[in-house]
């Protein structure tokens, strides 16, 4: 397999919700191939369904990527041209279904969704079931987010443009959506890719508790890592 150095364009058109610690591309990547695995069970070309926290599954130990000692030759998937900061706000109201059913005295057990309110008639949203909330997200904005690799672009393009359609948290809700993903030769990739963690020190990375390959969500592989300040 001939392995070229390239950077991965992810063009936003939603604000994106960071969590604490940057994507790596080769977990994205190694995301996008447990969906492609999971589609072949599902059609029957595979007998077994793919264990996502298997840390020696085939899948994990065979992307599309150059190795160099443990690692990947993939960075992590930072932003670029940052417009700022925003927070949205989300509320939860009281359950329609629950404020259907409230009652002070239930003729059955003889207290309804208020219980033990020493005889008060009033509903009270700051506990139970009518509990009401008010949640905060924050959100970055930026146009374009960027990583580097050396390997298969052709594969790697196929398996993000199918597979990848959002970056971040909370995707569910609309953050992180993606208009477009590009795949392109960089040889500045060469050098560029070690915006990462790595298991040895370097000149100007810290400390960090960060797994240091796929499956990047199984957090018992986490150890002591060195990432570049800027990747923070």
């Amino acid at each position: 397999m001939s392995y070229t150095p390239f950077r991965v364009e992810f063009l936003a058109c939603a604000p994106v919700q960071m969590d604490y610690m940057p994507t790596h591309l080769d977990g994205l990547i190694s995301w996008a191939l447990l969906q492609e695995k999971q589609a072949e069970f599902t059609s029957g070309k595979l007998l077994l369904a793919p264990d996502p926290s298997d840390l020696n599954a085939e899948m994990y130990c065979n992307l599309p990527l150059q190795k160099e000692g443990d690692v990947y030759c993939a960075s992590v998937i930072l932003p670029q041209e940052v417009l700022g900061n925003s927070t949205r706000y989300f509320t939860r109201s009281s359950d329609v279904n629950a404020l259907g059913r409230i009652a002070i005295d239930d003729d059955k057990t003889g207290k309804g969704v208020v219980i033990n309110q020493s005889r008060m008639r009033k509903i009270s949203t700051a506990r139970g079931e009518l509990k009401t909330g008010l949640m905060q997200e924050q959100v970055l904005h930026s146009p374009v987010f960027l990583a580097y690799g050396i390997g298969d672009i052709d594969r790697v393009q196929e398996m993000l443009s199918t597979h990848v359609h959002g970056l971040g948290k909370n995707r569910a809700k609309g953050f992180g959506s993606l208009s477009r993903i590009n795949v392109v030769h960089d040889e500045d990739a060469s050098e560029f890719w070690k915006m990462r963690a790595l298991s040895k020190p370097e000149d100007g990375y810290i400390p960090v508790v960060s797994p240091v390959r796929p499956p990047y969500w199984n957090k018992s592989i986490a150890q002591i890592a060195y990432v570049p300040k800027d990747a923070l």
